[in-house]
């Protein structure tokens, strides 16, 4: 009951969500499938034999997502590829591996009335971000001591992004679950996947950090190439709302 409270706080109370510049719509309809696809995960993981009424949240938020924001879900599938080799002994069933095929063909058939007219536009044209400048992703990192501020200035426009208030009281509270709970037996399941989403949230602060190495990455991948394609997120701290 804690931890529901918890992430149902923490979710919709970051500051990447609560800034007003973050005007699309798009963003408002990504944050109510994004649940979909963590509920769809653990359904799949927690299964030995999963049946389509646990993988078919997995279809449903990707399909929400593609629909909403296609950027989104190119983030989020790069965070599900980790999550697949972070749990590659329990991934490689195939039960499990069957469900996530099955859910990226219902996912599929749901956008495909979408995604065709998408990539014919989006080869036929030339879109704002292809016309742009090639975007440095380190060019809109964050120095690690401001991405721990309570609050944000407000006044330094696409900058202003930190974890905030409620994602570091929601930190507090996983690692208080964390040492109250752990001890216990039962609780082994729960425990788990506290850890994996706090390493994932640890991984996505890494990627917002200026220390990361965004530019020597698009560098290797190539200006020309892939990375000036990685450079299409735009933002580093785009990552952000992952750590909710």
């Amino acid at each position: 009951m804690g931890t529901s409270l918890d992430n149902g706080y923490s979710y919709p109370t970051p500051i990447y969500y609560c800034d007003f510049f973050l005007y699309p719509v798009a963003f408002l309809y990504y944050m109510t499938f994004l649940p979909l696809i963590v509920v769809g995960v653990y359904l799949i993981y927690n299964s030995k034999k999963p049946r389509i009424n646990e993988w078919i949240y997995l279809a449903l938020g990707m399909s929400g997502i593609i629909l909403s924001h296609v950027l989104t879900c190119e983030i989020v599938v790069v965070n599900l590829i980790i999550l697949c080799i972070v749990l590659l002994k329990i991934t490689l069933k195939k039960e499990r591996i069957m469900a996530f095929i099955k859910a990226a063909i219902m996912c599929l058939v749901l956008t495909i009335w979408y995604l065709l007219p998408f990539i014919d536009y989006f080869v036929s044209q030339e879109t704002i971000v292809q016309a742009g400048d090639l975007r440095l992703l380190d060019n809109s990192s964050q120095e690690i001591i401001d991405i721990f501020q309570l609050f944000a200035p407000g006044n330094e426009g696409w900058k202003c992004i930190t974890l905030g208030a409620a994602l570091i009281l929601s930190l507090g509270l996983t690692l208080y679950c964390l040492y109250k709970y752990s001890s216990k037996e039962g609780n082994e399941k729960a425990i788990f996947c506290i850890k994996i989403f706090s390493a994932f949230g640890i991984v996505n602060t890494l990627f917002i950090c200026k220390f990361f190495p965004w530019g020597s990455i698009q560098q290797i991948l190539g200006i020309d190439g892939l990375g000036y394609q990685v450079g299409s997120i735009q933002f580093s701290w785009r990552f952000d709302f992952r750590l909710s």
